[in-house]
């Protein structure tokens, strides 16, 4: 008798255990085929302009079209990036996608998340903070949802940013749920005036002083400023002499030509001006390279004498013959920057020269705010303003 009972538990736990077994396969099966009709819903939803959409009984209007690909019913929805997701009830099932998760299969829907986040600036420093952790974020100048995704570590995300311009972040959990965009943009400091303070993002024409001299802010970095000074010189300089010397090139025909390396500014700046900083100041200026290539047609078909390599380098443009500079003059790309985003122009008005060439023989300079002329003769006389990078 007690065999007898011993046989029929054993039968008893192989039927249950093979009930449970033969229901898994079951269940994934089933599992399976749904996540496999998903997936070809999925690359016809990829089609849907944005918007929000109605699967009902198995279908969905593709394109004017009610196709049919399982049983169930739901939402889908598209956003403006392409991103798809959907929650569609099927036969005690619920398939689903967030926006940036996969296709699973569970046996309810859960609950969709909303990421809200709240921002604090701070100068330089933007913070983004959201009862979540550990969120995704991507960011990006332009409202493209473009870019890569970094991971964060805890609720709290500071980003340091020396952009004047707007920029979008997005957010997105473990389970792909993704947030809205955020638009976002730095709080620089319109400086009137103070100590300069290397720490700080100066908006483009602040003014501040640096070895009791007043400077105009070009650009802040995350890795150098550029100042320019507010005031011109008592003195003008022409950037060629007369005559043949040691601050012009000339050629056998006696027709002077630009450089700025052999330029009489160049020389004054760079073996004069620069004595009256201070040494810290001076240890910290950054040495700019600066075309002397004249004869070279690179730069918008005009040469590229004069032009910062940096430029020639963005611009896929050429240069053969590099100066070296710590102290210089103003571009014609910083001006049109410092008209872009300065609320100071009347800073920059005035009639100095500029850095770039735009013959053989003649070189820029600022008629007024606004106005800048391409072809002034070198021999002429023009005020001058210098121009440090400083390294921070």
């Amino acid at each position: 008798m007690k065999k007898g009972f011993k046989y029929f538990i054993v039968i008893v736990l192989f039927i249950f255990i093979m009930g449970v077994i033969i229901t898994y396969y079951i269940n994934e099966r089933n599992n399976r085929r749904l996540i496999s009709s998903a997936k070809v819903l999925l690359e016809d939803l990829y089609e849907l302009e944005e918007g929000e959409y109605k699967y009902s009984n198995g279908n969905i209007n593709i394109n004017g079209l009610d196709k049919y690909y399982f049983d169930g019913d739901g939402v889908v929805n598209v956003d403006k990036y392409g991103n798809v997701k959907f929650y569609i009830t099927s036969v005690n099932k619920c398939v689903y996608k967030t926006y940036m998760g996969n296709i699973k299969v569970e046996n309810s829907c859960p609950s969709e998340k909303e990421i809200k986040v709240s921002i604090n600036r701070n100068n330089k420093i933007v913070s983004f903070d959201s009862d979540i952790p550990n969120l995704d974020y991507k960011v990006s100048s332009e409202d493209d949802f473009k870019g890569a995704w970094y991971s964060t570590k805890s609720e709290n995300v500071v980003l340091s940013s020396y952009s004047s311009g707007d920029n979008y972040i997005w957010f997105k959990d473990k389970d792909g749920n993704l947030s809205e965009p955020y638009k976002f943009s730095v709080d620089c400091f319109d400086s009137n005036g103070l100590e300069y303070d290397s720490s700080l993002f100066y908006c483009t024409g602040s003014v501040v002083k640096l070895d009791d001299m007043y400077w105009l802010v070009l650009s802040s970095k995350k890795d150098e400023n550029v100042l320019m000074m507010k005031d011109n010189f008592d003195d003008r300089f022409a950037m060629c002499d007369k005559k043949q010397s040691d601050f012009c090139y000339y050629e056998k025909d006696s027709v002077s030509h630009y450089r700025w390396e052999n330029s009489m500014v160049y020389d004054y700046l760079n073996n004069n001006f620069i004595n009256k900083l201070s040494d810290n100041t001076r240890s910290l200026l950054k040495d700019n390279y600066i075309c002397n290539d004249y004869s070279y047609k690179g730069c918008k078909g005009e040469g590229c004498a004069g032009y910062i390599k940096e430029y020639i380098d963005k611009e896929g443009f050429s240069c053969f013959d590099y100066s070296k500079s710590k102290v210089r003059i103003i571009t014609y790309e910083e001006y049109n920057r410092v008209f872009k985003y300065s609320k100071n122009l009347d800073y920059f008005s005035g009639n100095y020269w500029i850095l770039n060439s735009y013959k053989e023989d003649t070189v820029g300079a600022i008629e007024d705010v606004g106005n800048v002329f391409m072809y002034e003769n070198p021999t002429n006389k023009r005020d001058v303003r210098p121009v440090i990078t400083l390294n921070k």
